[in-house]
């Protein structure tokens, strides 16, 4: 499924230039833009008290906070494995009942389509319920819903919010591949 994920978001990149007159995707995260390195990053959430734990790669997980005006129960502040920067955000919340999910997601669509009025809607998402995307020349992101199993083997629905910079993803992209 994230192979799939990236191909998707690797035709997205390369039609890439959407033109100059785009409306900029959020790059900016609890005062840590993309591009700030992971050292930096921990001093700023340190210095606004936030609680976060750091995964094996250096990752930053918080509990409970927003991401772009949406509710996440859990969020991962990614850093290139190539710099060591900060250049993705991943926020998901999760929900027990189809319907709340589906609302959640409308909600949020709405939001983004206050601030990104040419989001895309995928169609038929691989891998997800729904799906929304757009980009800018730098950055992009997309909203999905998307159904799993818990550790209890009941169905979950969640809706997660991604961020990322376009070419730090393209240059970890190219070296995965």
């Amino acid at each position: 499924m994230k192979f799939c994920l990236l191909f998707f978001l690797n035709i997205l990149m390369s039609i890439g230039g959407l033109g100059s007159e785009t409306q900029k995707v959020q790059s900016t995260f609890f005062d840590c833009a993309f591009g700030t390195a992971q050292e930096h990053a921990v001093q700023i959430l340190d210095k606004a008290e936030m609680k976060y734990t750091v995964g094996k790669s250096g990752d930053l997980f918080l509990s409970d906070v927003e991401v772009a005006d949406v509710e996440c129960d859990k969020v991962g502040l990614i850093f290139s494995p190539i710099s060591g920067n900060f250049y993705s955000i991943s926020g998901s919340k999760s929900y027990k009942s189809k319907a709340e999910a589906y609302e959640a997601y409308d909600n949020v669509l709405s939001i983004f389509r206050g601030r990104y009025p040419r989001i895309q809607i995928i169609r038929k998402p691989i891998g997800a319920e729904k799906m929304s995307t757009y980009l800018d020349n730098d950055n992009g992101f997309y909203v999905g819903l998307f159904k799993s199993r818990n550790k209890e083997g009941e169905t979950v629905y969640y809706v997660n919010v991604n961020f990322w910079n376009i070419f730090e993803k393209k240059q970890i992209t190219e070296v995965v591949q």
